[in-house]
């Protein structure tokens, strides 16, 4: 599984998991209109 997928079953994987300050991820309030940031692969440029 690669790409959005993976991360999407990842974030599943990870809302059941408590915070390092105890609570769960889904307990953290946040927004109905959050939206994940797409993930781009940066490649440095060839330098002449």
């Amino acid at each position: 599984m690669t790409g959005a997928p993976a991360i999407d079953a990842l974030l599943d994987r990870l809302t059941d998991i408590p915070t390092p300050l105890g609570p769960l991820p889904r307990e953290l309030g946040l927004p109905t209109t959050a939206t994940m940031l797409p993930i781009v692969e940066v490649r440095p440029r060839n330098q002449a």
